[in-house]
């Protein structure tokens, strides 16, 4: 009873009716006076009122956040009924059109949520407290929905431990991100001082990819635009990201963008990046769009395994960085390719 209790206070759930009757028979039985028994009901009590006062004030956060949604999803169904002759695509980045699935994906894979700081946007991110309110509510709605199943089904079904244990799940990933939506808000912190690590995809013959679209097939008046999307995967701001869950030859990969200019990568690690390709999109249809990827992806995925593997190898990541060095300095004197110097890889056991 006393375990039951205190898990309880630890996953700070309300005490019901049901466990306040079971609890006094408990004391009851074990010779607890009326006047303690009072007691200890009357600290439940206001255990009680504390936590239905906390819940009712995350749900008006959460409320607001719903009904920010529905005003952007009426404004959206008000854009749609109007004809307009030209559109330009900066339309694209509006700040409420976010994909945060980018984000669920790699929560969802933490093994420990205190590295939940490597994964959430930082305090320079675009539209970042939107984003995390929009991750909040994605977990209080799986919360709401698990926790409508489990009064569905009884204990003793086979799935019932795995709805309870998901549903707190959801509370703890919920506790972290609203302790790291007040750590990086609060005037004395900064979360500006990670940096992740950047690595690039080479072909079977050695030639880096991202180097080669940006020598050979971007014009150069785009050069700083693809210099500030690699840094913000650096600083782990992710510039406008976007996935591609929704086709099937690009799952899992994400791509960032700075008005024409795309860049696609993967997550080796936690702090380890991989870039795959860099592209203008305006000088592609959809369908060609996707197709390029396609094929790119292909080789970061016939090399995966290998990756996962090097990234664990200091030489790796040492001749990363000079390449990345190269690169960022192509990038911001404009040099040409007549200077590159191609940086061979590490011998590697």
């Amino acid at each position: 009873m006393e375990d039951k209790l205190y898990n309880l206070f630890k996953c700070e759930k309300i005490v019901n009716e049901e466990f306040i009757l079971e609890l006094i028979d408990y004391l009851n039985n074990n010779n607890y006076d009326i006047r303690g028994i009072n007691n200890i009901i009357k600290a439940i009590c206001n255990y009680n009122t504390k936590i239905y006062e906390k819940l009712r004030l995350e749900n008006k956060e959460f409320e607001s956040v719903l009904n920010k949604r529905k005003e952007v999803k009426n404004i959206e169904k008000l854009e749609n009924n109007v004809v307009h002759e030209h559109i330009k695509e900066d339309k694209e980045d509006n700040s409420m059109k976010m994909d945060i699935s980018f984000y669920i994906e790699f929560i969802n894979s933490l093994d420990d949520y205190e590295d939940i700081d490597m994964i959430l946007p930082k305090k320079h991110t675009d539209n970042y407290q939107d984003i995390i309110n929009l991750i909040l509510l994605h977990y209080f709605e799986e919360y709401k929905m698990t926790e409508k199943l489990l009064k569905d089904i009884s204990k003793d079904d086979i799935d019932y431990k795995e709805y309870n244990d998901y549903k707190c799940k959801c509370l703890k990933i919920i506790k972290y991100i609203k302790n790291y939506n007040q750590y990086i808000n609060s005037s004395n912190n900064n979360t500006d001082d990670i940096e992740n690590k950047v690595v690039f995809l080479k072909t079977n013959r050695d030639n880096i990819c991202v180097k080669n679209d940006i020598i050979k097939d971007i014009p150069q008046q785009y050069y700083s635009d693809i210099l500030e999307l690699i840094e913000s995967i650096k600083k782990g701001t992710f510039k406008n990201i976007k996935c591609f869950n929704n086709n099937k030859n690009l799952e899992g990969l994400y791509e960032v963008k700075y008005r024409d200019v795309r860049l696609t990568f993967k997550r080796l690690s936690k702090d380890v990046y991989i870039l795959i390709q860099a592209f203008v999109k305006k000088c592609y249809t959809s369908s060609q769009y996707h197709n390029m990827m396609g094929s790119r992806y292909v080789v970061f995925k016939s090399q995966k395994n290998l990756l996962l593997k090097y990234i664990n190898d200091t030489n790796y990541l040492l001749e990363n960085a000079k390449i990345l060095d190269y690169i960022e300095e192509i990038l911001g004197n404009k040099k040409g390719c007549d200077n590159y110097e191609k940086v061979k890889r590490s011998d590697r056991k």
